[in-house]
């Protein structure tokens, strides 16, 4: 209503609309409040068009709770422009039935669902540090792919050569006689339960490792006749994959850069 009485100032018609005493004026509440969200729609169906315009984009949500004790989940969307000029944008409050992360995720894919929003286009996503949202297996960020890919991928990784002294053996070999003495020391780390910045780390290892990993299952797959030959093979057929390298590679090179942003 002030926005109309200060548009009435200029406007002769519309302020003897407003001072009349017709009874159908169209301005109760409900007809404000459709109004309202006819305006927010247009303004999220541009950001959405901006977005999709500019290709990919990264997510910024957080869990809350409103004064009369209802759960909500807020949604931004991150993205970078063709100018490259960093742009920010909240699209919305999302009722949360539950706060646990298999809700959460669903109703995040659920609005990119409805905003018309590519997931695979996803290059990023930002959370703050609940518990719910940092979990080892229950992660929101590790069920939304591809980061649930690369987060598998070295977690299989790792646990595949740790958990057997042959498999290490092996790898140590094969990186020895590519590598320096001291190069050579440098394995595979497990992936931290929690913080994401620490599992840089993990990362950055496969990255530098990737041939050895290959040539190591390689190996085994041709002359392993134990359980481990079908999952070597099932992670190298992963590994062969530049999809897969990309976004190892990619998520690497970010989380390092978060890494050194924290200190």
């Amino acid at each position: 209503m002030r926005l109309l009485q200060l548009r009435a100032t200029d406007s002769d018609v519309l302020l003897s609309w407003l001072n009349s005493n017709k009874r159908n004026k169209w301005t109760s509440h409900d007809i404000q409040n459709e109004l309202l969200q006819i305006m927010a729609n247009c303004v999220v169906r541009d950001i959405v068009k901006s977005v999709n315009n500019n290709g990919y984009f990264s997510v910024i949500a957080d869990e809350s709770t409103d004064v009369s004790g209802n759960q909500q989940l807020s949604i931004c969307l991150h993205y970078v422009t063709l100018k490259f000029e960093v742009v920010e944008n909240f699209v919305g409050l999302y009722a949360a039935d539950k706060a646990d992360a298999a809700h959460l995720t669903a109703l995040l894919l659920d609005c990119f669902t409805r905003l018309n929003l590519d997931v695979h286009m996803l290059r990023g996503q930002g959370y703050d540090g609940a518990a719910v949202m940092s979990g080892a297996r229950t992660d929101l960020a590790v069920q939304i792919p591809p980061i649930r890919d690369v987060m598998d991928l070295t977690r299989e990784l790792v646990n595949f050569f740790k958990c057997s002294p042959k498999r290490t053996k092996l790898f140590k070999e094969i990186k020895g006689m590519a590598c320096s003495a001291e190069a050579s020391n440098m394995g595979l780390h497990p992936l931290c339960p929690t913080r994401w910045t620490v599992r840089t780390a993990s990362l950055q290892l496969v990255c530098s490792n990737y041939s050895t990993i290959l040539q190591a299952l390689a190996d085994i797959t041709d002359n392993s006749k134990d359980d481990a030959c079908p999952k070597a093979v099932a992670l190298l057929r992963r590994m062969e994959s530049f999809d897969l390298f990309f976004q190892l590679t990619w998520h690497s090179l970010c989380l390092s850069q978060l890494k050194t942003a924290q200190r």
